[in-house]
């Protein structure tokens, strides 16, 4: 998206399952994979 302040990139992915993580951690996981 290009707008008067930058250019922003928006990335989706598409994961099935349950995800598992907090704000403290530093990485989640989809079904237990990282």
């Amino acid at each position: 998206m290009i707008t008067p302040q930058g250019l922003f990139v928006i990335e989706t992915k598409n994961y099935t399952g349950e995800i598992k993580g907090t704000r403290e951690n530093k990485s989640w996981t989809v079904s237990n994979r990282f």
